[in-house]
């Protein structure tokens, strides 16, 4: 998956790959919220979701592709 998510290839939406990707993405930020409150920092995970998006945005974190879907949903 990796190879296809850095050499920019488009993946279908809704597919089975699309699908891992967002679930995954689930997990982390479940993981991430859990880590945040054992420290006493409560997030929602709406809130991690958008303070990941905005890092995304950061050039040092540019320097490596994110999957490609053609969808209304992101």
């Amino acid at each position: 998956m990796a190879d296809i998510i850095d050499s920019e290839q488009t993946i279908e939406h809704d597919s089975e790959m699309e699908v891992e990707i967002r679930a995954n993405m689930l997990y982390a930020i479940e993981l991430i919220k859990n880590g945040l409150h054992q420290k006493g920092i409560n997030m929602s995970s709406v809130q991690i979701d958008n303070a990941l998006w905005l890092l995304s945005k950061n050039k040092e974190f540019k320097d490596k592709p994110h999957h490609l879907t053609r969808t209304i949903y992101y």
